[in-house]
């Protein structure tokens, strides 16, 4: 696994996994594809080098 990649695990009611893993069923793509594709989706700030700087800085 290259360096520049994360593993996150998350926690989900099962309703919500059930209703991933029908989507996934449904659509023939994995969980993490339908993941990635949501994050990927979410509105950027201004810009993303000045958001990670942030987000370390409250860490």
């Amino acid at each position: 696994m290259s360096k520049n990649v994360k593993v996150l695990t998350i926690r989900l009611p099962e309703v919500e996994m059930l209703r991933l893993e029908a989507y996934c069923a449904n659509s023939g793509r994995t969980k993490t594809d339908v993941i990635r594709e949501q994050i990927r989706s979410l509105k950027a700030e201004t810009d993303t080098g000045e958001a990670i700087a942030a987000f370390r800085r409250e860490i």
